[in-house]
């Protein structure tokens, strides 16, 4: 019998659940699409993050995104910036919130994981970034990445 030294023993085993956990994210999230600076929104703009591929839905499980303010955030209070099915109404993943008068150069780093995911409302539907209510002259540069997966009901 060899016996191997415990802490090579367990090295051994966490790197081959790694690459397990590698495996099972490849194959429960086949979407990672990264989304960096020379993004902006200003006034209402939202920003287009994911275009699910012809006759499909998005199911949006994750993300990570950074939130540069660049120009001073005018407008009303509260304003709520997160993703967005399309243009409905309200946001299906919240980010953060903006008060009038956010000051230049503020940063928000927000990263979720939304087990399951969130679907989008139909096919053909685009996920998308940005504010509820105008941000007036305000600038925020955004990047970071989405990941889920796409499906057909």
């Amino acid at each position: 019998m060899i016996v191997e030294p415990t802490n090579e023993a367990l090295e051994r085993i966490h790197a081959k659940l790694e690459r397990l956990v590698e495996i099972e994210n490849a194959r429960s999230n086949d979407v990672y699409l990264p989304f960096h600076d020379v993004s902006t929104i200003t006034g209402t703009s939202l920003l287009s993050v994911w275009t699910p591929n012809p006759g499909q839905r998005f199911r949006l499980k994750g993300f990570d995104v950074t939130v540069i303010v660049d120009t001073d955030i005018a407008g009303t209070d509260p304003v709520v910036f997160g993703f967005w099915d399309d243009s409905v109404s309200d946001p299906i993943a919240p980010v953060t919130g903006f008060q009038a008068n956010d000051p230049e150069g503020m940063l928000f780093n927000v990263s979720k994981t939304l087990g399951e995911g969130v679907p989008s409302g139909g096919a053909d539907r685009v996920l998308k970034l940005g504010c509820n209510a105008t941000i007036g002259v305000g600038v925020l540069h955004v990047f970071g990445i989405v990941w889920g997966d796409h499906f057909v009901l």
